[in-house]
């Protein structure tokens, strides 16, 4: 356990992770007015803490909380506890989840957002290959939640609502986890993903269009195609030869002055991940992990070994892809409490 190791050093990173404590919602449902979220709380520090969510500004009421004894021995913590809450009276629409610990008031809010209105789903199968589980209402939250983010970030970047903003990339699309909360706003959306089947799916199925691509540069478009790109979780499987690649092809695709939004690896999801040891170790001298293979997509692409679970720092981001983007901001577990989020602009 991180409070009791005799190796501390090697942990700082972890330590600071863990200084902000951290909540992670992992499903939400309504039924008769009534939103229900499960998921677990690290406490800040590793001390015993108080944590309040609130559902649209109105405090929610702890239904369970309680030691998380699989979750402590998975990320190496002492302070873990698995909660289930309930809200009472909740309106339809978008509905914004907001954790505080009680210690850390100034802290920034781990913030999700649901919609309950139904949304065309892709199957089981499909949903395990993005994200990992099939659980529909962690599907839903996650990629509402990230859509929401996006939104937010181009009207604070851009200065203007998402949709009024020209052609719009999804790369590596996947079967619309994201497509399907913000495709509908968008003026021309297009998606593209290594998945072909995922891609078949999303053709059938969402609003845009969807392309078929290969593992490598380049894509089918002329070079200032895109006003807005984002990767989600497709930096977070490429080695390094692989990113300076598609660094490159992104960049040609992009309009001067378009805005890009990519998310990696970092010390948080290192940490959500149960990473060991020398894995911050390594982190942390070389600013580049290659974790090994990760078999998601195994049967769904012309090449599995080169899909990889990737770690970097955002030192090393800003040092590696300035040459390609202007970086304007590296937000640390900015999309659902566990991925960074990396903002960038295409140079002039």
């Amino acid at each position: 356990m991180l409070s009791t190791t005799s190796n501390l050093k090697s942990m700082t990173s972890a330590a600071a992770v863990l200084q902000e404590g951290i909540c992670v919602v992992s499903t939400a449902s309504v039924h008769e007015s009534r939103l229900r979220v499960s998921g677990y709380a690290v406490h800040p520090n590793n001390q015993p803490d108080s944590l309040q969510i609130r559902a649209n500004g109105v405090l929610m009421e702890f239904q369970k909380y309680e030691p998380h004894k699989a979750q402590q021995a998975a990320l190496r913590v002492d302070e873990v506890h698995h909660f289930e809450a309930i809200g009472k009276n909740i309106p339809g629409g978008l509905i914004e989840i907001r954790a505080v610990f009680e210690s850390r008031p100034s802290a920034p809010p781990v913030t999700y957002y649901f919609q309950p209105e139904a949304h065309v789903l892709p199957d089981a199968s499909r949903r395990v290959r993005v994200h990992g589980t099939e659980e529909e209402s962690s599907f839903n939250l996650i990629g509402c939640t990230i859509a929401h983010n996006i939104r937010a970030l181009v009207e604070q970047h851009n200065g203007k609502p998402l949709s009024s903003i020209g052609r719009v990339l999804d790369w590596g699309c996947g079967c619309g986890r994201v497509a399907r909360f913000l495709f509908p706003e968008l003026q021309e959306p297009v998606g593209v993903d290594i998945d072909v089947n995922n891609i078949e799916w999303c053709r059938e199925s969402l609003a845009g269009s969807f392309l078929a691509t290969s593992l490598d540069p380049p894509l089918p478009f002329p070079e200032n195609t895109f006003d807005l790109v984002f990767g989600i979780s497709v930096m977070t499987h490429l080695g390094e030869h692989d990113q300076e690649a598609w660094l490159r092809e992104l960049s040609r695709i992009s309009r001067s002055g378009g805005l890009m939004l990519l998310s990696v690896h970092g010390y948080r999801s290192a940490f959500l991940n149960g990473a060991p040891p020398e894995l911050y170790d390594t982190l942390d001298r070389t600013g580049f992990l290659d974790a090994g293979r990760d078999g998601a997509l195994d049967g769904h692409t012309s090449d599995p070994g080169r899909y990889r679970g990737i770690y970097q720092t955002p030192d090393h981001i800003r040092n590696k892809w300035a040459k390609h983007f202007l970086v304007l901001d590296v937000l640390p577990g900015f999309l659902a409490s566990n991925q960074d989020l990396v903002v960038l602009r295409k140079n002039s």
